[in-house]
């Protein structure tokens, strides 16, 4: 949701432009029903994801990784 905006903010300190995110993540997180990570190169890296990936595993919340659910998608 957020990554274009952080493209276009490059030159700052990646985790300011994550504090100043956090909060409109927070909101929409709170409507989802389930995390799917994209697990492309540099996931487990990310601090967002790994944010993300606690908040949900707090709130009993299923956590998958792209991966292991495309199929379920293939046939939308």
């Amino acid at each position: 949701m957020s990554h274009p905006i952080n493209k276009e903010m490059g030159d700052l300190d990646k985790a300011a432009i994550g504090k100043l995110w956090s909060p409109v993540d927070a909101v929409f997180m709170e409507a989802m029903e389930e995390l799917i990570v994209v697990d492309i190169d540099g996931w487990k890296d990310s601090s967002g994801v790994a944010r993300e990936i606690e908040f949900f595993k707090e709130r009993g919340r299923p956590v998958s990784l792209w991966s292991e659910v495309e199929t379920q998608f293939q046939s939308i």
